[in-house]
């Protein structure tokens, strides 16, 4: 079972949070409390998922493949607020109008 949580309730469980890396990546955290970060978290996640879903995270965590995950999630990351959809408005803080 995956549970998600905001890393401002993480405390709640008893999980220490880097909050700079809580900012800057998504983080998965096993039973065992080990960290991962961005892609390799992001694989993991899709590992807890069921059947292609399960498949495609265990192929990022391939080393050839691996890599090029890390590349395209620091990409993805570093731009996040510029990708549209959806979630532009979860992605950005809402500036008053002056």
């Amino acid at each position: 079972m995956v549970k998600f949580m905001a890393f401002q309730q993480s405390h709640r469980q008893g999980i220490s949070v880097d909050v700079s890396r809580a900012r800057r990546e998504m983080l998965w955290i096993d039973r065992n409390a080990v960290v991962a970060g961005g892609a390799d978290a992001f694989a993991l996640w899709l590992r807890a998922g069921p059947g292609t879903l399960a498949c495609v995270g265990r192929l990022m965590q391939m080393p050839i493949v691996r890599e090029g995950a890390r590349l395209v999630y620091r990409l993805v990351a570093a731009n996040r607020r510029s990708v549209p959809g959806p979630w532009d408005r979860n992605c950005s803080f809402i500036r008053p109008e002056t």
